[in-house]
């Protein structure tokens, strides 16, 4: 079971398409899904229905379905689950009943009147159960210019509603310097500008948490949204072919994390 995260970014619509059909065959029989959104409050996850979702059907849902509680503040993350829910939960909800490899996907969408762009991917549910976790992502293709501005989304879940503060920074790879310190929340689709951020290439952005694991992705776009782009990060270990990768992953957040943040 996976959670689509919906981005609020002023200036911009947003736009979450879940879909109710797994994208392998799995020998199920597909089942009407109830479309929900969450949030939570520091205290409990807010649930709200929002629709029925036939078998092999899918259905778009924007800033403007969302209910009035959720306001611009709020961080929604929407799901598919085979009941209504209660409208507050002292626990998230994680079932296995849509478990894939690969895994069953939606599409996370940034639109204006003249231009779009989309993500297709989730915040797995199996990373909701990790109790902390940790961050080191690289970005070759973060698009810094004068011309555009760009934002740096980290969306984070946890079982537990509470939102916790946790450290972030952005680092140039070869020279060690910091380009900017934030703080960031658990449960939260956090948002960070990247704006007045310059570095060279072959130099690499370096974005960094010791404090919770994230999903980092780049939003770019011009002064009137005509032009958009919209990049997701990979882990460093997926830059492994072979070998064990777990270990690769521990060894690169070792290094970095230890550089910069005492445990």
């Amino acid at each position: 079971m996976n959670y689509y995260f919906m981005p609020r970014i002023k200036g911009i619509d947003s736009a979450v398409t879940l879909v109710n059909f797994s994208c392998v065959e799995t020998g199920k029989k597909s089942v009407t899904q109830h479309a929900h959104v969450t949030w939570s409050d520091g205290k409990k996850w807010q649930v709200r229905y929002l629709d029925n979702i036939e078998p092999d059907s899918i259905q778009r849902f924007t800033n403007n379905d969302l209910p009035e509680e959720c306001d611009d503040d709020c961080s929604p993350f929407l799901f598919l689950y085979p009941e209504k829910l209660s409208n507050d939960l002292e626990i998230l909800a994680v079932s296995d009943h849509m478990e894939t490899v690969p895994t069953w996907r939606g599409n996370i969408q940034f639109f204006s009147k003249t231009a779009a762009v989309s993500f297709q991917g989730e915040f797995p549910g199996g990373m909701t159960k990790i109790p902390k976790g940790s961050l080191v992502s690289s970005s070759n293709m973060i698009q810094l210019s004068e011309k555009a501005s760009t934002k740096l989304i980290l969306p984070n879940m946890r079982l537990n509603p509470a939102k916790e503060e946790g450290r972030l920074i952005l680092v140039k790879a070869r020279s060690g310097e910091i380009l900017k310190e934030e703080k960031i929340y658990t449960n939260t689709i956090n948002v960070i500008s990247t704006d007045g951020i310059t570095f060279d290439p072959p130099d690499m952005l370096l974005v960094m948490t010791p404090d919770m694991v994230c999903i980092p992705m780049y939003f770019s776009h011009n002064n009137d949204f005509t032009q958009l782009s919209l990049e997701h990060t990979h882990p460093p270990s997926s830059l492994l072919v072979f070998g064990d990768v777990n270990k690769y992953q521990r060894q690169i957040k070792s290094h970095w994390l230890g550089k910069f943040f005492k445990q």
